[in-house]
């Protein structure tokens, strides 16, 4: 609502205050509910397409996706966020589902609703979306932006290697429980490689540029996470051989500072030696790195 407190229509009939966002790449390619969370200030969407809901700030970005595949619905059509039908006091989400058929009567469409518990726990997942999302800087400090894949980290010479995410949907503070990246194999490779990976220590991380050396001047987070990944065997590859270990130390520095606020944007930073070969933003968008964070608030 605008000024008046009031839910009563777009100027020039009402004062509510108007905004869109794209749901595409949320997953939601075909959204058929929305409903507004008082208790957060965010919204709950479904999509016709999707065994998800998706809980968004009221600008879109996320904060957190709802798995109800095990409930067998069929064709989300609308979401509801209200008490709970044998607990009032806890909030739960209703999702209709149409186009189930409850009994013979063909000429009948008919439908359910599916009442799912929540829990406070989140969780974000976020791709390198952007060219300037991902670089390489060779050791002489000239960056490239625009490369089909990203050297972990060896390529002609040791390269520091970072990554930067957008739209980070975690509240400052929150308790991280787990986080990775999880990158997919570009070029097969089993030579021993030692990695180091921190954060960019900055509220809200700038996107890379092409300047020398616009990826190892930045400051980094004190904590540091080691990985020395098995080989990657096959190209196309994106399992546990191509995911991180934990990451919550990091991300937990980064989302802790001061300035810090839901939505910013965050960087990871890479070194070490060695050879893995993954596929970066400009090679493949759709498997891009992917950050995956699960928190409580």
């Amino acid at each position: 609502p605008g000024a008046n407190g009031v839910f009563d229509g777009a100027p020039p009939s009402g004062d509510d205050i108007v905004s869109h966002f794209d749901t595409s790449v949320l997953g939601l390619g075909d959204p058929e509910g929305v409903s507004y969370n008082a208790d957060n200030d965010s919204l709950f969407i479904v999509s016709r397409d999707a065994q998800f809901a998706v809980e968004t700030t009221t600008a879109g970005v996320p904060i957190r996706n709802i798995d109800f595949s095990s409930a067998g619905v069929k064709k989300p059509a609308a979401v509801a966020y209200a008490p709970g039908s044998v607990n009032p006091a806890e909030k739960h989400l209703y999702i209709s589902d149409r186009g189930v058929d409850n009994n013979t009567d063909p000429n009948e469409n008919d439908g359910k609703v599916v009442e799912l518990a929540l829990n406070s726990e989140g969780i974000f997942n976020a791709r390198v979306a952007a060219s300037s999302d991902d670089a390489e800087e060779k050791a002489t400090g000239r960056v490239s932006l625009t490369s089909n894949d990203l050297e972990l980290v060896f390529d002609g010479s040791n390269q520091t290697v970072g990554m930067r995410f957008k739209g980070v949907g975690i509240p400052r503070g929150a308790t991280i429980l787990s986080a990775y990246v999880q990158f997919t194999v570009k070029e097969a490779t089993s030579t021993a490689t030692p990695l180091t990976i921190q954060g960019q220590a900055a509220d809200n991380a700038p996107a890379f540029t092409s300047a020398k050396r616009n990826v190892s001047s930045r400051p980094r987070t004190l904590a540091s996470v080691s990985w020395s990944p098995d080989p990657w065997l096959a190209v196309g590859d994106a399992g546990p051989a191509q995911r991180t270990p934990d990451l919550s130390s990091v991300i937990a520095e980064i989302a802790s500072r001061p300035g810090w606020t839901r939505g910013n944007a965050l960087a990871l930073i890479v070194t070490g030696s060695g050879h893995r070969v993954a596929h970066s933003y400009d090679g493949s968008a759709t498997d891009a790195p992917l950050l995956h964070v699960e928190y409580r608030p």
